[in-house]
């Protein structure tokens, strides 16, 4: 019984969102292979909120309905490894309307569920994190600031982020002005290679196969202090200049499904 008044309110709400939904979204339910609707699972996409960091970008995101619906939430997910303080690493949106035992109510509708994510999505909740690299960054901390770096060139959706370091200078007692810096140039001497955004479970021999034309020196990984684990960049030394060209030249090729960012190293000195 519980199944067929699942499916009933679904085609009600298929029925509402085709009549009426906010600009750029997309939902609808899957299409099996035969032809058929499963109203069970709704594949859509949120838009990124004009005025924020995630304007521009398309976001998928499936809705897995149970037959307890609409008794009980939808599981939401984004693609596994999505990044947000409010997103499990397995995609899994954590949002109180969808926990079953304190937000959610029955009348809730898809439409209410998606531009409830799409605000959290630029308006995250510390009290309630998912995941921790994307709570600790969205802590205020020098040390985080410093860690926020290994992000450049991450993926989101359609696009990727640009995340440098900034000096700050006193130009009034009301303003600060800041002066972005563009990647380093190659310093006199110089064989070594920054290589950031580089998943956790990366190891040297993928690296290796990755710079498989260059001939390496030496692998450097920074190790987080407190975890033990990979901060998710390293240093390359290489033998010699023309490999250390031939690095830099894949600034953005794919390792592991990730964008790698490869830059000339620089001292932290200075």
């Amino acid at each position: 019984m519980s199944g067929g008044i699942a499916r009933g309110r679904l085609a009600e709400e298929r029925k509402a969102w085709r009549k009426n939904h906010p600009h750029g979204f997309v939902a609808k339910p899957e299409t099996l292979p035969d032809g058929t609707v499963n109203l069970m699972t709704w594949h859509c996409t949120i838009p990124g909120k004009q005025g924020t960091d995630w304007e521009g970008g398309y976001f998928p995101l499936t809705l897995h309905f149970s037959e307890d619906y609409p008794s009980k939430p939808p599981k939401c997910k984004f693609p596994q490894g999505f990044f947000h303080p409010n997103v499990y690493p397995s995609g899994t949106v954590c949002l109180s309307i969808l926990n079953e035992d304190s937000g959610w109510r029955p009348a809730i509708t898809v439409k209410q569920i998606l531009v409830g994510i799409q605000d959290l999505l630029d308006q995250p909740n510390p009290a309630d994190p998912a995941q921790t690299d994307g709570y600790h960054l969205f802590i205020q901390s020098d040390e985080d600031a410093v860690k926020s770096l290994e992000l450049d060139g991450f993926k989101i959706g359609n696009r990727y982020m640009r995340v440098e370091r900034c000096r700050v200078t006193a130009s009034s007692n009301k303003k600060r002005k800041t002066e972005f810096q563009t990647d380093p140039e190659k310093s006199l001497g110089c064989l070594s290679a920054y290589v950031g955004n580089l998943s956790w479970n990366v190891t040297e021999k993928d690296l290796r196969d990755f710079f498989k034309s260059s001939k390496i020196s030496s692998i450097r990984f920074a190790i987080d202090k407190r975890t033990g684990g990979s901060r998710g960049f390293c240093h390359v030394d290489f033998q010699d200049d023309v490999s250390l060209e031939k690095a830099v030249a894949m600034n953005q090729s794919e390792l592991q499904g990730r964008p790698i960012k490869v830059a000339y190293s620089v001292s932290n000195r200075g």
